[in-house]
């Protein structure tokens, strides 16, 4: 998993059967060549182009390929005890421009359809990963949910209830994924257990770290605010934060979803140019939090706990922001025993699984779609198939 933050690909190593998983304590992340990174970041810029003009960006795809497949290849030899290869490899690929059909209310940008389906683009060759580690590789997770009206987006809720379920917390609990922009998922009740129990939340409250990432590139060329010091040396401009948290996506009840650059071009983040990097980080992470916060507010029930997991949990301005405000304990993922860095890695894995035992991805509690819609879909590696499965 390549998240919109660029920061890195997560690649974690697990044992599931599409409804429980296990870990085997083998994870990493690494970093993608400039040369792809900034071809990233360049399709991003392209916002709707990216998926108009596709096929002029079929090098970079490919080598988002060759870097997911070195990735996997590092974390394979450097854990020898793990003996055999992967069965299966799922590949979410990089987002560069989601726009769900209803993204025509509020920052978001407007799906070039509608009526009809939105557009989320992932670019990565997912057959060029097979042929490169000779493992059939799961990939295209969000198409379908798409084309039958969801927003493709959130992919993790369910995912995020198992984990949340093995351990000791409150009921309800909720787990929020802080990377490029932060989303929210889990149960809200005892549920029945079942996958499209309507107990199953998870939706994108607003920005995460991505506006901040970006900021911090742009004034010093660092990728991130490490620990969030320049945000906690500074005060943020109220002004500016009202203004963003007045966009009609935050007044939208989910389903809903974002694509990275949704907020980028608002007018009231113009002004950042005139604060301090401290007060400019200051202001946005503010901006981050108030969004989470007012997310949560309007939840028919209120989580008891709160996990924090992605990079965002590594930033003291964001996670004494969320503790001020919110009526909840507000936890780190790593704090209580949880691969955080890793868990959107540990998702896609668990989603290919699902995709080859033909059970759904999204649900109409998650992303809006018509019924609980199976997704994915598979890359063979051209080996022979009585090589497969080691």
């Amino acid at each position: 998993m390549s998240g919109t933050s660029i920061d890195g690909i997560d690649v974690a190593r697990v044992h599931s059967d599409g409804e429980t998983l296990g870990r085997t304590g083998v994870a990493d992340t690494f970093a993608y060549r400039a040369e792809t990174a900034d071809g990233i970041r360049a399709a991003i810029a392209a916002g709707p182009r990216a998926a108009s003009e596709r096929e002029r960006f079929a090098p970079l795809e490919r080598l988002i390929a060759e870097d997911h497949a070195a990735a996997f290849d590092r974390l394979i030899t450097s854990a020898p005890r793990r003996k055999g290869r992967p069965a299966i490899i799922g590949f979410h690929g990089q987002s560069v421009f989601h726009a769900p059909r209803t993204s025509g209310e509020g920052c978001a940008p407007i799906a070039p359809t509608s009526p009809g389906p939105g557009v989320s683009v992932q670019f990565g060759d997912a057959m060029h990963l097979a042929t490169l580690t000779g493992i059939d590789v799961v990939h295209d997770f969000r198409a379908a949910d798409v084309a039958r009206g969801g927003e493709g987006a959130p992919l993790a809720p369910l995912y995020q209830s198992v984990v949340l379920d093995a351990l000791d917390l409150p009921a309800p609990s909720l787990l929020l994924n802080i990377g490029g922009v932060s989303n929210l998922g889990g149960r809200l009740g005892a549920g029945s257990g079942d996958a499209s129990d309507d107990t199953l939340v998870g939706f994108d409250c607003g920005p995460g770290n991505a506006l901040m990432d970006d900021l911090v590139r742009a004034r010093t060329g660092a990728p991130f605010d490490a620990g969030g010091a320049f945000a906690l040396a500074g005060r943020a401009d109220l002004r500016i934060v009202e203004e963003v948290l007045d966009d009609p996506f935050f007044a939208r009840p989910p389903p809903r979803s974002l694509d990275r650059q949704a907020f980028a071009r608002l007018p009231a983040l113009a002004r950042l140019d005139a604060l301090s990097l401290p007060d400019a980080l200051a202001t946005l992470a503010a901006v981050t939090v108030g969004a989470i916060v007012a997310s949560i507010e309007r939840l028919p029930v209120a989580p008891r706990a709160l996990v924090v997991a992605g990079g965002g949990q590594h930033n003291r301005a964001l996670l004494d922001g969320l503790r001020a405000g919110l009526d909840a304990d507000v936890s780190r993922a790593d704090d209580v025993g949880l691969p955080g860095d890793f868990l959107e890695a540990e998702l896609v894995a668990f989603l290919a699984v699902r995709h080859l035992r033909g059970l759904p991805l999204t649900f109409p509690s998650t992303t809006g779609v018509d019924a609980p819609c199976p997704g994915g879909r598979l890359a063979r590696a051209p080996v022979a198939a009585s090589t497969r499965g080691a």
